[in-house]
Parts: C-alpha cells; sequence; structure tokens
C-alpha cells in the first residue's frame, strides 16, 4: 500500500475534498436516519452538533453518488487535456495493433 509520503516521489500533492455526506444533501435527498451509536468516541460531539440522528453514504441511490463523484472530478478536471490524451491514447493503441499485426516480419527482421 501507498504511504501519503510516497506521493511526493511523484511530484504532486493531492488534495482531498468531502463531497457527501454533507447536511444540505441528507436535507435534499433525505436519506433514512439511524440512531447515533453512543459507544462510538466520537458520539457526544456529534450529538451536540447535529442531534441524536445520523446518516450513511451508502442509504443514497447509488445514481446518486455516482453524479456526485463525476461531478466533483469534471469540476476539477482538465477536460480539453483529457481528450487529448485519449486521442494519444487511440493513436498508441492502433500503432500497437499494427506492430502485432506485423510481429512474425519484425521478428524475422531483427531476431528474437
Amino acid at each position: 500500500m501507498t504511504s501519503w509520503t510516497d506521493w511526493e516521489s511523484f511530484d504532486i500533492s493531492p488534495e482531498f475534498y468531502r463531497i457527501a455526506l454533507n447536511m444540505h444533501q441528507i436535507e435534499e435527498y433525505s436519506p433514512p436516519p439511524n440512531p447515533t451509536k453512543l459507544t462510538d468516541s466520537r458520539a457526544n460531539n456529534y450529538i451536540d452538533r447535529h442531534g441524536y440522528e445520523c446518516w450513511e453514504l451508502d442509504a443514497l441511490r447509488p445514481e446518486i453518488i455516482e453524479n456526485l463523484i463525476r461531478d466533483t472530478v469534471i469540476e476539477h478536471c482538465d477536460l480539453s487535456l483529457f481528450e487529448e490524451m485519449k486521442e494519444r491514447e487511440q493513436e498508441a493503441r492502433e500503432t500497437l495493433k499494427a506492430v502485432a499485426s506485423d510481429w512474425p516480419k519484425i521478428e524475422r527482421k531483427y531476431g528474437k
């Protein structure tokens, strides 16, 4: 498993966003509530802020979760760069297919 410090070797700094389950989504989608687990060490603080009911992300319909994820990714994605990379990937795929179809000839010419 990759540790957080391993990201530095890729010269990137990932950003994390909480996209669900937020109170406005609870109000909008009305998932069924659960009782707060009083044995949880965070229960008192949670109850002080939100009351005795809690909600779980998996109570949302899968298509709602999918839309939340997709919308957030698209919001942070350079779509023109993404399309350019898809084109380059397709070109590379076509090159590999051409090489694969000519492999016996290439192998004879350049050896194993």
